[in-house]
This record gives structure tokens, sequence and C-alpha cells, in this order.
């Protein structure tokens, strides 16, 4: 998938520098010192903030702004370290940090992103230069729009179920709805905005929204990017994903791909180095190649060595021992479900009670959880089963029974 090359280009250098980076999503430098501290024309006009947790807190005001060129002094710095008061001062476009809006998903708002510090005589001199995919206003759409959806019943189960059932509602939900376009140089599909108003967006797009969806979840999740095929002057061809976290662990998530191969989905959900392609069908447009693999100058970078740098698990989810209501364990509670059950309780009321459900089928027989098999529990999930046949994203049923 082709996207814009001053995106790719932060890839494609912090892949050659440092192979754990998953996905910097713009460019940021620092300064060299120079020689003297010197006084900068009209510095004497710009904002001042004396503290570094001041200035963390000016910057993100400005930038959740969109402003495109923030410059400011820091009068107190806690030393002369700049990289360090550099890192400080754009923490909140990293990771996750339990604002929806913020972190990583912040930061993909702007194509390009290049900032500056070095020392002046009055403290230490911060430049931030960005160019944004979105403006204010839109964003703030996309903040309406989100409210929509956690009010709707279906994200309240979710929000309240295991955090594995949260990335498995939040995963359908960007799948199902995904209509893809190709281009990844444009821009005015590369944003979460463009999932939700204009009903279509490229790669980049589509992962910033899942990103946000999780993030409303307060599941941490981050863009990750493999597959990078060409870099010319004109195009860049790679392939947008990212990665999910629980219980200390990163997982891979893969929606375009899932969507593309267009069977029961979920081949690339919760995901580990290891397995991460073991269900894409040997297809080679469907396997990908991490950055550190292209990046490696013919020497042998050994996986589980650049995996652990970025705490990606080397297998996938552990899933329950069983689905309840799905008997048969086919991903699915419906009718040949409940008349499994049915069978099983006929066969329990024989004079010799004897069933042929094996024990993981058993426990996902009673979902009323009463240590019984019987015309109730088969009533249960029919019910589940009407309900989830009018519904596109249906509550787990345990949510539903309880």
């Amino acid at each position: 998938m082709k996207f814009r090359k001053s995106a790719v280009a932060a890839v494609i250098a912090a892949a050659a520098l440092s192979m754990t980076t998953a996905f910097p999503a713009s460019a940021a430098t620092v300064s060299d010192l120079p020689a003297a501290v010197t006084a900068y024309e009209g510095e004497e006009d710009l904002p001042r903030v004396k503290s570094e947790a001041e200035a963390a807190n000016y910057f993100l005001q400005e930038f959740k702004k969109h402003n495109t060129n923030i410059d400011f002094l820091i009068t107190e710095p806690e030393d002369d370290d700049y990289e360090r008061i550099s890192d400080r001062i754009t923490s909140c476009l990293k990771g996750f940090s339990g604002i929806p809006d913020e972190g990583v998903y912040l930061s993909m708002e702007a194509t390009t992103r290049a900032s500056s510090i070095y020392p002046t005589k009055d403290g230490f001199r911060f430049t931030c230069t960005s160019t944004f995919i979105t403006t204010v206003e839109q964003e703030a759409q996309v903040t309406e729009e989100i409210q929509k959806i956690r009010q709707t019943p279906e994200f309240k189960a979710a929000y309240n179920d295991t955090p594995y059932n949260k990335i498995r509602w939040a995963y359908d939900y960007v799948t199902r709805n995904m209509v893809l376009t190709d281009d990844l140089m444009d821009t005015d599909r590369s944003s979460a905005y463009s999932v939700l108003f204009n009903h279509e967006a490229n790669e980049e797009g589509q992962i910033h929204f899942l990103i946000r969806l999780l993030g409303e979840m307060n599941v941490p999740c981050e863009p990750y990017v493999t597959n990078l095929n060409s870099l010319t002057e004109d195009s860049l061809d790679a392939h947008f994903l990212c990665i999910a976290q629980i219980r200390n662990y990163n997982y891979f998530l893969d929606p375009v791909w899932d969507k593309k191969l267009k069977d029961t989905g979920r081949n690339f959900f919760m995901k580990g180095y290891i397995d991460l392609d073991s269900k894409n069908g040997g297809k080679a447009d469907f396997t990908h190649i991490h950055l550190f693999q292209l990046f490696s100058f013919g020497e042998e970078v050994p996986l589980e060595d650049e995996m652990k740098e970025l705490g990606i698990s080397p297998n996938a989810y552990p899933l329950p021992e069983y689905f309840s209501g799905d008997i048969n364990d086919d991903g699915s509670v419906n009718s040949v479900d409940a008349s499994n059950v049915l069978a099983e309780y006929a066969r329990l009321s024989t004079s010799d009670h004897t069933g042929i459900f094996t024990d993981k089928q058993q426990k996902a027989a009673d979902v009323d959880n009463n240590g019984a098999i019987d015309a109730v529990d088969a009533s249960k999930i029919l019910s589940y089963y009407a309900y989830a046949s009018t519904n596109d994203y249906p509550m787990s049923i345990e949510n539903y029974l309880s």
C-alpha cells in the first residue's frame, strides 16, 4: 500500500538506526549544542514557561490546537540534558496515557513533525514544526461520533468485558465497517476522521481509527509497519497494522489483511511473532516482513531478539478453554448449538443418564452455570442467537444473559 513519503521516512530512518521502533509517526530531531549560548532574534517575544512540566503541558495544548509552528522558551529546566528535555516535552505523543485522543493517536494527526532544542541566554528554546492531516474541528467531530458509539449497548457491554473481548469487539467493528482505499499518499483518507465521515480510508486511516477505538476501551495500542517494498521519489509501498497490549505483552492485530482475505476473519488477530502468519493460507501477499529484516544488510537478525525489544509475545494470546454456548466450537453461537444441547439433554434424560459431550462441551452448554444441561440452556442459546442475528456488533453471551 502506498503512503506519503514524509511519514515513512521516519520509519525507514528509525529502522536503519534502531530495529526496535514500531512506528515513529514523524521525524523529530535534536539540534547540536552551539559553541556558545547566544541571543536569537525575536526571542524576547516568545512564550515562556518555567519548568519542564509546564513545557510539556504547553506543548500538548498547542499540538492539540494543531499549531504548525510551536516555539517557546523554558527558563528553568532541571538540567542541561537537552535530549532528555525534548523527550519529556514530546512524551504526550508517545504510547497511551489513558486519554484516547492523545499519545500515538494524536501523533498520527500530523503528516510530518520536526523539532529542535538548543540553549540560549534565557534557558532552552524548543521549536516544533508540523503538518497536520486533520483540523481541530474535524477531530472534535470524531470525538462527537465516538461518543455516539460509546452510548450503544454493544460498546457498553464490551467496555465492561475482559480485555480480550474488548479488543475482539473493536477489531470486529473496524473490520466489518472497513471500506479500504489503496492510495496511502492521500492524506484526506489517512485518519479516523475519514473512516467516520468519508466512510472510507486507507490502511493508515483504518489503523488510526482502531487505535482510537481501543483507546476508548483503555487498551494500549500502537501502529506498526511491515512490508516496505519500494522507496522512490514518487511512491512508497508498505503495510500498516498495529500492536495491542494485554497483561504486559503486545500482540499483533491486522484488520486490513483480514478484510482482504474475505473469509471467517481474525486470521491476524492477537497473534505473536511466531504465529502471526499461521493462518494466511501460505499466501506470499499476506506474509509480514518486518522492517528490521529489510534493513539487516545481509546479516541474519534473530526475530526473537527484536520482538523481545518491542515486548511482542512469541505466540498468539491464549484463548479461553471454551466459549459459552459454542458447543461445536465453530466460533459462533447459533441454532445448531441449541439443537446439540437439546439432543444432549434428551440423552441425559434416559434411564442410564449417559451423555456424549466432552468436558469442554459440557461447560460450554451450561450457559446459565447451574451445573445442569437442559432445555433452559438451549432456550437461552436460541434467545442469544436471535439477538446476535439482528445486531452487527453483539455483546458476548455472558453479558447478554447477565
